[in-house]
C-alpha cells in the first residue's frame, strides 16, 4: 500500500488475515444464523442474506463470532436490490453474477464498548 505509508505491515497483515478469513468464511459466520425467523432483520436485508449466503457479514454475524453487538446498523443503500445481486459483474469476463463476486460487510464503529480496527481484529481473532 505505497500511496498509504499510515498503513503499518502489522495493519496489513491483519486486513490481509481479515479478507481470507471472509473469504473462507469465519468459523460461526451466517452458518449460526441460517434460521433467520427470530432475527431483527428488515425483510428486505433477509431477502439479501439469503441471496448472498456467505458473501453477507452483518451484524448478526459480529454477535455470534464475538459474542459483541456493533453500535448502529445503517440501512443497505437501496441500490442493492436482488436485481442488482443476480445481474453479470462487469468486472468477471466468465460471466459470474455479482452475488458471486462481491461481499456485502458492515464495518462497524464499536464492537460492544470497544472502537472496531484491524488492530482490535488482529487481537480478537
Amino acid at each position: 500500500m505505497a500511496n498509504r505509508p499510515d498503513i503499518t505491515p502489522e495493519m496489513q497483515a491483519a486486513r490481509d488475515k481479515l479478507f481470507r478469513d471472509l473469504g473462507e468464511g469465519l468459523p460461526g459466520a451466517s452458518e449460526q444464523t441460517t434460521n433467520l425467523s427470530n432475527t431483527s432483520l428488515s425483510q428486505a436485508t433477509l431477502r439479501l442474506k439469503t441471496i448472498l449466503g456467505k458473501n453477507y457479514f452483518g451484524a448478526e454475524d459480529y454477535q455470534a463470532i464475538f459474542r459483541r453487538g456493533v453500535d448502529k446498523v445503517p440501512k443497505i443503500p437501496a441500490s442493492v436490490t436482488p436485481e442488482l445481486l443476480n445481474s453479470k459483474c462487469p468486472m468477471a469476463e466468465d460471466g459470474r453474477l455479482i452475488k458471486d463476486t462481491h461481499r456485502l460487510v458492515l464495518v462497524p464503529r464499536l464492537l460492544g464498548t470497544d472502537e472496531f480496527t484491524i488492530m482490535w481484529l488482529k487481537e480478537h481473532a
